[in-house]
């Protein structure tokens, strides 16, 4: 019994370290954490043109196109004008700015109001038949104004290094320095409230027919080089067109021969009321016009030291 009762005890004692032995807790079994659902791509915008005027005296817009060449053209017009290329890759931040806006929602809405001195406008191309439109009369959808300012904030963000634009008239063609130099002293007394609406382009001598229709004059005869100062579009009738004469020509035979030839038809819909011939010493002007324009011109003409020839009416606008 006794033998019996030691190897009871002996057995009790291996099972007693065996269960202090373990002494570690079970571990739950392992888990993956759950991984987020996948984000919607950003629409990249191909083209896109804004345009928001919240009163009748100011417009905001906002324009970006491919150029084709790895490159876009921006615009910004506002209290600051800028224009200018940037990469193309900014494309990405501009899509990403007009995703957070919100403007796409407004896209294919009607909206019409009494108050005709706002109004706002959105053409966004996307590509693929992604297109968000949206034309505003006389109301403004409640939120576009906001919209507006995120994206004009980005693209304001992206045109910091490029230099605000200051209006003027666009220059074309080859002009003499001494035209240049004559109507900048005449344009320095004008209050233009659109400079880019008006051209400043100098005129070619080896191009009769073209000579002709820009100044006037029936040929090249005495003159050396030539400039003209007018509106873009022909919607209004002025005209200024500075000559300078080639040596030994007569100024005074110049001046006879734009008050000869002066064409009161020369546009299509409307008619100049009057006429000034002036001349400088070796150059002759003459100016074309109506109203506030030509009134002005006329003062900064004589400012500018000109001799009047001629001052004239349109014989066709009597009585």
């Amino acid at each position: 019994m006794k033998k019996l009762f030691a190897l009871l005890l002996a057995m009790l004692m291996v099972l007693s370290f065996a269960a202090c032995g373990n002494t570690e807790e079970p571990t739950e079994p392992a888990t993956e954490a759950p991984t987020e659902a996948p984000t919607e791509p950003v629409e990249l915008v191909h083209s896109m043109s804004m345009i928001l005027q919240e009163s009748a005296d100011s417009m905001k817009m906002l324009s970006i196109s491919d150029n084709g060449d790895g490159t876009v053209y921006v615009e910004m017009r506002g209290d600051v004008i800028k224009m200018g290329n940037l990469d193309a890759s900014v494309m990405q931040t501009v899509s990403q700015a007009l995703e957070t806006s919100g403007l796409k929602a407004f896209s294919g809405q009607e909206v019409s109001g009494e108050n005709m001195d706002v109004s706002c406008s959105m053409y966004i191309d996307c590509g693929e038949e992604a297109i968000y439109m949206i034309d505003a009369f006389g109301a403004i959808p409640e939120g576009f104004a906001a919209g507006y300012a995120t994206v004009e904030s980005c693209i304001a963000d992206l045109m910091k290094d490029i230099a605000e634009y200051v209006p003027a008239p666009v220059v074309m063609g080859e002009i003499a320095e001494s035209d240049m130099n004559a109507l900048n002293a005449i344009m320095s007394g004008l209050t233009l409230e659109n400079p880019e609406a008006f051209g400043i382009t100098g005129i070619a001598t080896d191009d009769a027919e073209m000579f002709s229709y820009s100044t006037g004059l029936p040929s090249t005869d005495g003159v050396a080089s030539a400039v003209s100062f007018a509106p873009n579009m022909n919607a209004s009738a002025y005209s200024l067109v500075i000559v300078t004469l080639a040596e030994g020509a007569d100024a005074a035979a110049i001046a006879t021969s734009f008050e000869e030839n002066i064409d009161w038809l020369k546009w299509i819909c409307v008619q100049p009321q009057s006429a000034a011939i002036a001349i400088k010493d070796n150059q002759v002007l003459c100016l074309l016009g109506s109203d506030e324009i030509f009134a002005q011109t006329v003062t900064a003409i004589d400012a500018a030291g000109w001799m009047p020839v001629a001052n004239l009416e349109n014989p066709n606008l009597e009585g």
